[in-house]
C-alpha cells in the first residue's frame, strides 16, 4: 500500500486590512414599486370596465325580457277577448239552433206542423242523377257543419 501524505497545514496569518477610501458606497435602498403599481392600475381599470360592462349587457337582457313578457301578456289577453267572443257567440248558435225555438219561429212565420210526411222521388232528368255519385254511399257523421260547408258554396255572397 502507498503511504500518502496528509497536505501542509495552513497557520493562521494576519491577512493585511485595506485601507479605507474616502469615498463611500451609495446607501442600499428597496427598488422603487411604480411599475407594479401602474400594472396593479391597469388591472383594477379593466376590471372595473368588465364589471361596468356586464352589469350594461344585465341591464339591456333585463329590459329585452321585461319588453318580452310585456309582448306575452297583451297576446294572453287579445287570445282571452277572443276566446270569450267565441264563448258567447256559440252559445248564441246553440241558443238559436234549439228544436223548440226553430219550431216557435216557424209557426210564428204561419207554418204548421204536417199531419203526414210523404217522399218524393225526383223525375229522372232532373238533376237527380248529381246525387248519385258512384263510390262510399256511406252517410256522412250528423256534423251540423258539415251540411252547411256543402251548401255554402251554392249561397248567396250575402252569407
Amino acid at each position: 500500500m502507498a503511504a500518502t501524505t496528509a497536505p501542509a497545514r495552513r497557520t493562521a496569518t494576519a491577512v493585511p486590512r485595506r485601507a479605507t477610501t474616502t469615498t463611500r458606497r451609495p446607501d442600499l435602498r428597496v427598488v422603487d414599486p411604480r411599475p407594479w403599481r401602474i400594472r396593479r392600475g391597469v388591472v383594477v381599470v379593466a376590471a372595473l370596465v368588465f364589471v361596468f360592462g356586464a352589469l350594461l349587457a344585465s341591464a339591456v337582457f333585463h329590459a329585452l325580457l321585461a319588453q318580452g313578457q310585456q309582448r306575452l301578456d297583451h297576446l294572453n289577453s287579445q287570445v282571452s277577448d277572443a276566446q270569450q267572443t267565441y264563448d258567447r257567440q256559440r252559445l248564441e248558435v246553440d241558443r238559436l239552433s234549439a228544436p223548440d225555438r226553430i219550431v216557435s219561429r216557424a209557426e210564428q212565420l204561419g207554418m204548421v206542423t204536417p199531419t203526414t210526411v210523404e217522399t218524393i222521388t225526383p223525375a229522372p232528368g232532373t238533376g237527380a242523377e248529381i246525387a248519385d255519385v258512384p263510390g262510399d254511399n256511406t252517410p256522412a257523421p250528423a256534423d251540423a257543419n258539415t251540411g252547411y260547408a256543402t251548401v255554402k258554396p251554392y249561397l248567396g255572397t250575402d252569407r
